[in-house]
């Protein structure tokens, strides 16, 4: 009788103090690993989207600034410089900086002739300019006009136009502008860390025409 009321009050006795502070000890620090990593987690898909954004501005600006140029007419007249390598045009909307790329485009072809048609600025013998203005970060167009408007007002730290030609089996396309963007953003999450994101923008100049028309 004795051995079964010891059993009884050992049965009651439950968890020691130390017991319960060690499962303590262990579910705290289970919850710090825990938390640890959703942390983690949560900042490297913040910052993969937030570099997502940024690189998807810099296509857009790329796609912008080829689409100014697509209907470019090259030849050796209609742009300059003529062949750039790794071009990076920048100048200011109120002054005419050597380092701007400047070019002439076409309209239209004539039906009768089916040769292309030149623009109004090719007729006056005068350039439209692509740059980036390094004082805003933006990227402007002037037209032979003189009318100047912003082709993207995003922070592009980065602007290069590269000439290349396709060649396929031996035989020369026609040549191809390659637009590379670079765009700086500040992470809107994380103070003082920068994102860079790239670019870049094809276009295939199908446009030639005899440099006497």
């Amino acid at each position: 009788m004795k051995h079964l009321t010891r059993a009884r009050r050992l049965d009651r006795a439950g968890f020691s103090m130390i017991e319960v502070m060690i499962a303590l000890a262990i579910l705290a620090v289970s919850m710090v690993v825990v938390t640890g990593s959703l942390m983690t987690a949560q900042r490297t898909i913040n910052e993969s989207v937030a570099q997502e954004a940024v690189n998807a501005t810099a296509r857009r600006v790329a796609e912008r600034v080829a689409n100014e140029l697509r209907d470019l007419n090259f030849t050796v007249a209609d742009m300059v410089p003529n062949a750039p390598s790794d071009f990076r045009p920048t100048g200011t909307p109120s002054g005419t900086a050597a380092n701007k790329l400047r070019f002439r485009v076409l309209t239209d072809f004539d039906a009768t002739t089916t040769l292309a048609t030149l623009s109004p600025t090719r007729l006056s013998a005068s350039f439209c300019e692509l740059y980036r203005d390094p004082a805003t970060n933006r990227v402007y167009v002037r037209r032979g006009s003189g009318f100047t408007y912003e082709v993207a007002r995003e922070h592009v730290t980065d602007l290069v136009v590269t000439r290349a030609i396709n060649t396929v089996s031996g035989v020369s396309g026609p040549p191809t502008l390659l637009i590379t963007v670079q765009v700086t953003r500040r992470d809107p999450i994380t103070p003082g860390r920068t994102i860079v994101g790239a670019a870049q923008s094809r276009v295939v100049l199908r446009n030639q025409i005899a440099t006497a028309n």
